[in-house]
């Protein structure tokens, strides 16, 4: 399912603008994808496109064809979706002229079209398409013939000339966009010529082809739902009407009159040193804050069912002198993990508060913690019992996971009071789960394990997810080593990723595709002979005796590391009708065609089932393959289920009818909303278990909690699609990380079934949702919303999983440690509101402004240690920083401060500090966005004895720009906002441990080693 979704998104970005497609003419071609130097430019197919470089800075992508009817009620043809490369030829000049054919043939309607791209050495780039359209009616062209990259046009002035008697336009791009839809975001509509003047490279014109009609449009696509993360500035013709049996050509010129190139960014320069003081102060480390209500109660995650509060501080249960933790437990091997988890938590305890902890058998004299497992007829299973009183506090379990999940629930109790006093809050607590299956779905890898165990010991167990189903078919079987793959899990380390989940009241269940998606198969080129479709391999031939032999192997290697009640088999995406192409086709060999894909799909389900069944394991499987598109609920606005590919309802029943009873049936639906029309209702009639499973998007997980709970399902499994392996490292990537902070939320949902809306993944008290129709006013319908609402929950699934993986407790002690002072070195500032090309103030204050402040600029003392929030926000202060040169900011005055010189940015600084720690916290960005993953640059530390320490800073992982709000943050940075809501700033604070925490560190070298994305260094604290 996860290549179905990322089809579906590729389809429609490609839709917008965002992929080219080329067909190759010529097998004797020059490689277009090795970058070719043409004058000042850099050329090169990349990604499905030409891409174009100006002076080594991102400027044009090119180019796209789209062909809709008249009415754009029906998409015709779309160029990205063909496998399609362009021939390169050189021109006399120097110059490379890229070409392309485009062709479209179905139901007596025919398209075809040639596109010519010329870059030449003068700084100009010709994009020329040439195009016939041939049906019984006239269809509408959408040629993007190129995307400007939005940040050299930024303050760029510009004037439009149009048709004759039409006055021209004119006007200015601002920092931002504006908050409006094409056609009002158009800088001038159906121009002939548009001329920009002050961008980064100088002038540039934009020149519709001699003789051709005024048809041009450049709009602002940062406002785009599709082309906002890129920043990009959309050109070409939209909605051209092409008349039947007439050929059309259409172009456009660009031209950069652009000053004489600029040195290369030189990061191998010396540093130079740059003033800066180190601030000594007592408590750089202060704890963070408690969670608290609205109430200034603690927030308990899962939220109890039955919760209730004492009075005051006086109730507490004060951590004072020695702790003791009773084991009370029944003997038994199912009481080991809740033991093991007292050691954790008594070591925990006395790490955090200084107070002695130790776990002692039988019950203490005196106050103490207990734990027990009693028969509570009560609750149900993994329900618990905890009290807090100022002499005893008692956790009570249902059973064994109960008894552990009540020692989750008194860790969140444990804080620091107003008077400094450490304590468990008083409270009474009565608490079980809404559903008994509330499970993860996760890959394994080859640097999975250690990531893993991370996340059961500090996120999983803690907030009581009770499932892990490991998707391991990458693992490198010792049945089958032919199938390994470098990126694969060992066998070893499966076994201990197994273990751990038990040892934490996890149950470890296997997820192994079979049939669709069974790729991992045919990973190494090998196994050919079972492969249904030679030229796509994604499914096995199911009518092959061989295939089973080789997939019970794998099965039974699995059975033996697992041991498990449940087996995951997939089955999801065998077929998918709109998607054939990538999938391949199904079924392929003539005798499987002949039995039809329903036979096959049932006679393998019921294969794999009974196999299983017979060594006392059920099967889960997928549900998309059992399910019509029309079935469901239905519901206004939600026209169709999503994730049902069978091709009709009758097939849709006859494979439900056929599958094994006690299957149990996962489906799946990844769009807030979606999942109120599903399946769970058609599988319950048929007295089959389901599971509810959501993606990463948080209204999409809360609704299927509730149509699980609705429904009488197992519960939920959380589906987490973030490559085929697992690591620390996707916590680095805005993509993957929200779907690792989705844990959070699915276990509070899962386990309590609160109705309350969660946060949005950037910790903003907004949701998006479906609002139902209200019983009095039936007649309403479904919409997407964005509100503010007063029912959410009172935390955000960030904060809270960065505060639990890092294992930072709000009851952490008071630590010294330092803050470097920037202020004499600074050479820019914040601005409140900015309309330059920049989002700062580019100058040097002078000496006057500086020492008229009598707090220390641009942080206040007392405020910038502060490591949760760093403190910037102090009134009357505007956060100042060190930025490095770049191709684009290079000697760029500040308009708002025409008196103000010219800046000469520096390759290199070398900033003093004199001082140790074991972390170190930096506040930066970069002024500009660059590729993910790209380095920008670097942090040398320079210690007392000679050696130097190098920390990078890549795109997207240490470090973003001033205006990308794309990422709110990742594990190993946090969001520091600045600015207004109309010209919003995102700094990041990125926190790096010291492993030479005893070596003073004597100066910190800033450099940058990227062309134009000027890294921004605003402020570093040390403790």
């Amino acid at each position: 399912m996860r290549r179905l979704f990322s089809c579906l998104l590729l389809l429609v970005f490609g839709l917008l603008g965002q992929v080219s497609a080329w067909t190759q003419a010529a097998p004797t071609a020059p490689d277009a994808s090795v970058p070719v130097r043409i004058g000042r430019w850099t050329a090169r197919y990349l990604r499905n496109g030409l891409y174009l470089d100006f002076d080594h800075v991102p400027l044009v992508r090119g180019g796209l064809v789209q062909v809709f009817s008249r009415d754009y009620a029906k998409g015709y043809y779309g160029s990205s979706s063909s496998a399609a490369h362009p021939t390169m030829e050189t021109l006399p000049d120097g110059g490379r002229a890229y070409t392309t054919l485009f062709t479209y043939a179905a139901d007596a309607q025919k398209f075809t079209a040639t596109q010519r791209i010329e870059v030449r050495p003068d700084n100009s780039v010709t994009f020329t398409l040439r195009y016939r359209w041939d049906g019984p009616e006239p269809a509408a062209l959408e040629w993007n013939a190129a995307r400007l990259w939005g940040y050299p046009l930024v303050g760029a002035t510009y004037r439009a000339e149009h048709a004759a008697g039409t006055p021209e336009t004119t006007g200015r791009i601002g920092p931002l966009p504006r908050a409006s839809k094409y056609p009002t975001n158009s800088l001038a509509p159906l121009w002939r010529s548009l001329a920009l003047q002050a961008t980064a490279f100088g002038p540039l014109s934009l020149q519709v082809g001699a003789g051709e009609p005024s048809e041009g449009v450049l709009f602002d696509g940062r406002e785009d739902d599709y082309l906002r993360d890129e920043k990009l500035f959309w050109l070409g013709l939209l909605g051209a009407e092409m008349t039947p049996g007439q050929e059309a050509v259409r172009s456009f010129t660009l031209t950069l009159s652009a000053p004489p190139a600029a040195a290369a960014v030189a990061s191998a320069s010396p540093a130079k040193e740059r003033p800066a003081r180190t601030v000594r102060i007592p408590d750089a480390g202060r704890p963070l804050p408690p969670l608290l209500d609205a109430l200034n109660r603690p927030v308990l995650i899962p939220e109890p069912k039955v919760v209730r509060f004492s009075a005051g501080e006086a109730e507490d249960f004060a951590l004072a002198g020695r702790l003791v933790l009773s084991d009370q437990l029944p003997q038994g091997a199912e009481y080991t993990p809740v033991r093991q988890e007292m050691v954790r938590f008594a070591a925990d305890t006395g790490r955090e508060t200084g107070v002695g902890a130790v776990v002692q058998r039988g019950p203490a004299a005196g106050r103490s913690v207990s734990v027990r497992v009693e028969a509570l007829a009560t609750l149900p299973s993994e329900g618990y019992e905890l009290s807090v009183t100022p002499e005893e506090v008692r956790v009570v379990g249902r059973d064994a996971a109960g008894a552990f999940y009540g020692l989750q629930t008194l860790r969140q109790l444990r804080q620091r009071r107003a008077s400094g006093r450490f304590a468990f809050a008083g409270v009474s607590i009565s608490d079980w789960p809404s559903l008994p299956f509330r499970g993860i779905h996760i890959f394994v890898g080859r640097e999975a394990l250690p990531f893993h165990q991370r996340l059961i010991e500090r996120v999983l167990s803690r907030y009581k997810i009770n499932r892990m189903v490991l998707e391991c078919e990458y693992t490198r079987w010792k049945s089958h080593p032919e199938v390994a793959v470098p990126y694969g899990m060992s066998v070893e380390d499966l076994r201990a990723d197994v273990a751990s989940a038990r040892d934490h009241f996890i149950e470890p269940i296997p997820l192994i595709n079979s049939l669709g998606h069974s790729e991992w198969i045919f990973a190494n080129h090998q196994h050919q002979d079972l492969v249904e479709d030679v030229s796509s391999p994604h499914a096995y031939d199911a009518s092959n005796p061989d295939t089973y032999k080789f997939i019970f192997d794998v099965f039974g290697e699995a059975l033996d590391i697992f041991h498990p009640r449940l087996f995951h088999i997939g089955h999801d995406e065998v077929k998918v009708p709109s998607q054939d192409h990538d999938f391949g086709k199904y079924p392929a060999r003539p005798a499987n065609i002949q039995k039809g894909a329903s036979a096959l799909f049932i006679e393998d389900t019921n294969r794999l089932t009974d196999w299983l069944r017979g060594r006392g394991v059920r099967t889960i499987l997928w549900s998309d393959m059992l399910l019509h598109d029309s079935e469901g609920p239905a519901l206004p606005g939600v026209p169709v289920m999503t994730a049902a590919n069978a091709p009709s309802v009758a097939e849709a029943v006859k494979r439900r009818n056929a599958i094994p009873r006690d299957a149990v049936i996962a489906d799946w639906r990844y769009t807030p909303g979606d999942e109120q029309r599903n399946g769970l209702a058609l599988f319950r009639q048929r007295g089959q278990e389901t599971l509810a499973c959501p993606w990463f998007q948080p209204e999409n997980i809360r609704g299927w909690a509730q149509q699980a709970i609705a429904h009488n399902s197992l519960g939920t499994l959380q589906t987490t699609w973030a490559g085929f392996d697992s690591s620390e490292d996707q916590l680095g990537s805005w993509y993957d990380y929200r779907q690792f902070l989705a844990y959070v939320l699915a276990a509070e949902y899962a386990w309590s079934g609160t109705e309350r809306h969660p946060y949005d993944l950037f910790g903003k008290p907004f949701y998006r949702g479906y609002e139902p129709p209200k019983p009095e006013a039936p007649q309403a319908s479904y919409t997407l919303d964005l509100r503010r609402i007063s029912d959410a929950l009172p935390y955000d699934a960030m904060t809270v999983f960065n505060h639990a993986y890092r294992e930072a407790q709000s009851s952490a002690r008071l630590q010294s440690g330092w803050y470097l002072s920037l202020r004499d070195a600074a050479n820019i500032r914040l601005s409140e509101t900015w309309t330059g090309a920049l989002p700062l103030t580019a100058y040097v204050p002078t000496h006057n402004e500086r020492s008229s402040d009598a707090r220390d600029w641009p942080l206040e003392e007392r405020a910038a240690p502060q490591i949760a929030d760093v403190g910037i926000r102090t009134a009357g202060v505007r956060p100042g920083g060190i930025m490095l040169r770049g191709l684009l900011n290079r000697e760029r005055p500040d308009e708002t401060h025409p008196e103000a010189p010219r800046i000469a940015y520096p390759d290199t600084v070398l900033l003093p500090v004199h001082a140790r720690a074991q972390w170190l916290f930096f506040l930066h960005a970069t002024a500009y966005a660059a590729e993910d993953h790209a380095l920008v640059g670097t942090y040398v530390l320079h210690y007392a004895d000679g050696r130097t320490l190098e920390i990078p800073l890549r795109y997207g992982k240490e470090i973003r720009a001033l205006d990308d709000d794309t990422s709110a943050a990742t594990l190993s940075t946090d969001p520091v906002h600045w600015g207004s809501a109309a010209a919003p700033l995102n700094l990041r604070l990125l926190r790096w441990k010291n492993p030479r925490p005893t070596v003073e560190i004597v100066g910190l070298e800033f450099r940058t080693d990227h062309p134009y994305a000027a890294p921004i260094l605003f402020g570093v604290t040390g403790r």
